[in-house]
């Protein structure tokens, strides 16, 4: 008996068993009912990602695993991966990429709405008028490239403060912001105060680790934060039972519901716990699977709502 005399569920799960990217576009191309079966799998495919380790690329459920040295010619990623989403762009993966004509790519799919990686000179070279969510230096005139209302995510590699005040007036529509301070800088309270008063809207507020937050800061972010629903002020030594005191009968006047944590030592036994591994892009908004149960280098690049 041949592969072919086999009904279409036994011959798909054996062709699930191929993960590589290479054979399975060869296998698609066998014959037309191969390609049928093959091709909502490179239909599933949304995020195309790199990795620096040396196994073979693969597709992962959602996902399209590719090294930096890939130089695979004949890959059509349009052609065989029409709704990529998310993609990764590494100024060390310039030559392999110039392969796929990545250009032409980004600038003639409306699909794609998320880069990781965007740096000189890829900023200016691309059409970016449909892309929504970015991780970049933002080390450019961002301002010729995007419209005021076009960013929704926002994540800084590294970026002086300076920056930071343009971005943040320049995008009222942000709904995430992840960001590293350069040069060592840190958050005092009166710049935290300044910053959080550009985003009255915010719902989840993650501050760990800090030595400038107490009981009386608490006071303040819940006015300057007129719509906030979760504290997570974690390892910040300044912040006690007090907090949560003032904030239930904060809440009672007021008629809001907010929930502050502060006390690892208490937390739930059930709770996941920080040190999550990364994710560089996570799907779903959810903030409570992706962002409060870990520590800000396990924050994803990217969210896909």
């Amino acid at each position: 008996m041949s592969l072919n005399d086999l009904p279409d569920n036994c011959l798909s799960k054996i062709l699930e068993n191929v993960r590589e990217v290479e054979e399975l576009i060869q296998l698609s191309e066998v014959c037309s009912r191969w390609s049928d079966l093959i091709m909502p799998r490179f239909n599933q495919v949304k995020y195309l990602q790199m990795m620096s380790d040396e196994q073979v690329d693969y597709i992962d459920k959602s996902r399209l695993w590719i090294n930096y040295d890939t130089t695979i010619s004949d890959y059509n990623l349009m052609n065989f991966f029409p709704n990529l989403k998310i993609i990764e762009v590494s100024p060390f993966a310039c030559l392999s990429l110039r392969s796929y004509n990545l250009t032409k790519m980004i600038n003639n799919s409306s699909k794609i709405k998320g880069l990781i990686g965007l740096y000189e000179p890829f900023a200016i070279r691309f059409n970016l008028e449909n892309i929504e969510l970015v991780s970049s230096d933002f080390q450019f005139q961002f301002k010729r490239i995007f419209r005021p209302d076009q960013l929704k995510q926002i994540r800084f590699r590294r970026i002086r403060l300076s920056r930071l005040s343009q971005i943040i007036e320049y995008f009222p529509n942000l709904k995430r912001i992840s960001l590293t301070l350069r040069n060592g800088s840190f958050f005092t309270w009166p710049l935290m105060r300044r910053v959080l008063s550009k985003f009255p809207k915010l719902h989840h507020l993650s501050i760990r680790y800090s030595k400038e937050i107490d009981d009386n800061h608490v006071k303040e972010l819940v006015k300057i934060l007129p719509e906030i629903k979760l504290l997570d002020l974690r390892r910040s030594k300044g912040v006690t039972s007090q907090s949560a005191d003032y904030l239930n009968e904060f809440c009672l006047k007021s008629r809001r519901s907010i929930e502050i944590y502060y006390d690892c030592e208490e937390e739930p036994t059930e709770w996941p716990k920080l040190g999550i591994p990364r994710e560089p892009i996570a799907y779903g908004f959810d903030f409570m699977k992706h962002c409060f149960y870990k520590n800000f280098s396990s924050l994803p690049f990217l969210i896909d709502e």
